[in-house]
């Protein structure tokens, strides 16, 4: 658990020194905004594949939880799918990357426990 919430505070300083650098004028209370929510899906992913575990197979669960995740972000990023602002596009493209840096930090621990 503190690897992840190390990862997760290096994840939220390196999209902070991006958007400083890039310029790409995302508020730091939407860099946080977005990165807890993302925390907070994939911490409770997690716990709902430890209360799964014995009810599927490994990739039926799998599909299912991803299922979910993909659902609660559509969800939390649907206001901003329709704005033409820049803002929103630069959001979404911020998201979009913080989604996936987690994603493959979630393979990378499921590579590692299996070795």
């Amino acid at each position: 658990m503190l690897n992840r919430g190390v990862f997760f505070l290096s994840v939220f300083g390196i999209n902070y020194c991006l958007n400083t650098i890039l310029l790409i004028n995302l508020a730091t209370i939407e860099l946080l905004i977005i990165n807890s929510f993302l925390c907070s899906v994939f911490l409770l992913s997690s716990k709902m594949e430890n209360k799964i575990k014995g009810n599927l197979k490994n990739t039926a669960r799998a599909l299912y939880i991803n299922f979910f995740r993909l659902l609660l972000c559509l969800i939390f990023i649907l206001p901003h799918l329709f704005e033409l602002k820049r803002a929103s596009k630069n959001y979404i493209f911020s998201f979009i990357t913080i989604y996936f840096l987690y994603s493959f930090y979630e393979i990378f621990l499921r590579i590692k426990k299996n070795q």
